[in-house]
């Protein structure tokens, strides 16, 4: 497998780690079966094969080719990096707010009653946290 090319050459450094990035342009949809296309792999969706699908009363047809939603989560050690989960279909439906993502992610929410204690450096950007600012609030450069 191919990780998406942002996280492989380590574009993404501390404190953006907990940020998202576009598999746009890259196999990486078609490693991780979210987008869906027989003529370049096998086809899978949630997580069933052609067969399985079949057999479950969704046929495979042509007209479901292309991008399936879905959200994968990854963590970079020493320069590795580790896909830790992935969630398709209805598993989706409840990230529609940030605290879902960074449930998924090894470093959670960091926040100060989880353990072990001092596993990362807390980002302060929780609502009416002092390191919150809107965008209206940021200086022109």
């Amino acid at each position: 497998m191919r990780p998406c090319a942002a996280l492989a050459d380590g574009r993404w450094d501390a404190p953006s780690a907990a940020s998202s990035h576009s598999s746009a342009g890259s196999d990486f949809n078609y490693d991780f079966h979210a987008t869906v296309d027989d003529r370049v792999a096998p086809v899978q969706i949630f997580y069933r094969t052609q067969a399985e699908l079949a057999e479950a009363g969704m046929p495979w047809t042509e007209d479901m080719r292309g991008d399936w939603p879905g959200i994968s989560a990854f963590l970079q050690v020493d320069g590795e990096v580790h896909h830790t989960c992935s969630t398709f279909g209805r598993g989706i439906e409840e990230f529609h707010n940030g605290y879902p993502y960074l449930d998924l992610t090894a470093l959670g929410r960091q926040e100060a009653w989880e353990e072990p204690k001092g596993r990362a450096i807390r980002l302060g950007l929780h609502v009416g946290g002092p390191a919150l600012r809107l965008p209206d609030e940021y200086d022109e450069a």
